[in-house]
């Protein structure tokens, strides 16, 4: 079964919002550990 664009965008949405959680996170973990 073939992907539809929907399913792909909000697919591709969702990895993006898990990324950017990701990487704020990190970054913020950087900075704590940094300033310890």
């Amino acid at each position: 079964k073939a992907a539809t664009k929907k399913e792909v965008k909000s697919a591709r949405d969702l990895t993006y919002k898990a990324h950017a959680t990701h990487m704020k996170n990190h970054y913020i973990g950087e900075i704590k550990s940094y300033h310890d």
